[in-house]
């Protein structure tokens, strides 16, 4: 095996690229960006599926094209989505439906919200305890809910994940799903590694297990897909989220982690039980403690495409991430605003939206406002942190992602914060994602 293709299909980014084992690195990457979605006017994030197998063929299909040997590839997606499928013609009956959705939140006419019906803790904690997730808007267990009418009309049918959907469009009858991305789903079981019949039914009466992919093992092959003229064996299928810790190092170099990206996490060793720490499925199989929907990338922009429409409108040029990048540590620890990044209903400490305080008439320009923007983002992460290692056992986190590298700053800002030591990681790939699915498939003797 001289090469293996890698491919990502993050949140923002659609990314492949050619391994080169005899040369030991990527000899060629291509990128795009995601799908754009359709945002409905209560709460809907719907993508057609055929965008992403066309992005996948405008990335991975050119690659194949310029390196015709390639037989297999290892591929990872982003989290918490779905689509049905008909079983027979595995054609798609929806679109698919993003981790972004708020659907199920939204009140029309004189009915109660979907979500509004899980309004009960003891039955939160049982779904936390069985899944390792804190119940959410977005999770497909819920969006399913949601849907209920709707599919209850419907005749056989598959609920795919996004990696599921490659598999099938790609011609594979009878695709396998990875642990980890099938326990982003909200049916599936940590103690009993498998679809929870359960909560399949408490979704919707309408649903069995099979029409679920079944879990798989991680060396073994998930499915056998066409991309025009070549046939390729299909490899790993996680979860985006364990990729990119996995290929940051976690946990082989450290115990905790910040991962900086469009969406964001802190993931650690010990299993600390509480309302608000989540359990998820590593890569290989391992259990860890995690906060996940930490607002970063998408919270900021909301913020940056305020201030830039601003710039805008009075003839200047956008200057958000120009400003951003220009931040120094002093300034930042220094300011005294503070703002809730919790725009979005999914977010972790989600309350009433975003808000802005402690603005003081002589310390409120747009410097000092990005400067307090930025020290309220990088706080999010000391508290994640002492959630997850309340006692600081953890004196070093490691950290990872795009946006710890968007500006110098966030390094030590985030140490002063936290009291703790950092070590940015390094990427061979230049993508934790795809070190990840390298790492991996190494591990499992690709070479």
């Amino acid at each position: 095996m001289e090469k293996i293709l890698l491919v990502d299909f993050g949140a923002s980014r659609i990314k492949a690229a050619v391994w080169s084992f005899a040369q030991q690195r990527v000899i060629e990457v291509l990128e795009c960006e995601a799908p754009l979605p359709k945002i409905g006017s209560t709460g809907e994030i719907e993508i057609e599926p055929e965008q992403y197998w066309s992005s996948l063929v405008n990335t991975a299909g050119i690659l194949l094209d310029r390196h015709p040997n390639i037989e297999r590839m290892w591929i990872c997606a982003e989290m918490h989505g779905l689509l049905l499928l008909d079983a027979s013609t595995y054609k798609p009956l929806t679109p698919y439906i993003s981790w972004r959705d708020e659907r199920a939140s939204k009140v029309i006419g004189d009915k109660p919200t979907t979500f509004s019906r899980f309004d009960d803790k003891k039955f939160q904690a049982s779904f936390l305890g069985e899944t390792g997730l804190k119940l959410r808007v977005g999770l497909p267990f819920v969006t399913l809910t949601h849907l209920h009418d709707t599919i209850k009309d419907l005749q056989d049918f598959k609920v795919c994940t996004l990696v599921d959907w490659i598999l099938y469009r790609g011609g594979e009858k009878s695709p396998k799903v990875h642990p980890s991305l099938a326990a982003g789903m909200g049916f599936y079981s940590l103690s009993d590694c498998a679809w929870s019949d359960e909560l399949i039914q408490k979704s919707s009466p309408n649903l069995h297990a099979g029409q679920f992919s079944e879990p798989s093992k991680l060396s073994e092959k998930i499915g056998q897909i066409s991309i025009g003229k070549h046939s390729l064996g299909v490899y790993g299928g996680l979860g985006d989220m364990q990729a990119a810790i996995f290929g940051a190092g976690f946990p082989r170099k450290g115990g905790l982690l910040v991962n900086l990206g469009t969406g964001s996490q802190v993931v650690g060793n010990a299993l600390q039980q509480g309302a608000s720490v989540e359990r998820r499925l590593g890569a290989n199989g391992e259990v860890f403690a995690a906060l996940t929907h930490i607002p970063s990338g998408r919270g900021l922009n909301v913020f940056a495409k305020f201030i830039d429409g601003v710039s805008l409108l009075g003839g200047g040029e956008p200057v958000f991430w120009k400003i951003f990048c220009s931040l120094n540590p002093d300034e930042i620890l220094g300011s005294s605003i503070e703002i809730d990044l919790n725009v979005f209903e999914a977010s972790w400490r989600y309350e009433a939206g975003g808000m802005i305080s402690r603005i003081n008439e002589n310390a409120f320009d747009l410097r000092s406002l990005i400067s307090g923007l930025v020290k309220s983002w990088l706080s999010q992460y000391k508290v994640a942190m002492d959630l997850i290692d309340p006692r600081h056992e953890v004196d070093k986190f490691l950290i990872s992602g795009g946006l710890s590298r968007r500006g110098r700053f966030v390094l030590p800002v985030l140490e002063k914060l936290s009291s703790r030591f950092g070590y940015l990681t390094e990427t061979i790939t230049g993508e934790e994602t795809l070190d990840g699915l390298l790492a991996l498939a190494l591990e499992n003797n690709e070479a």
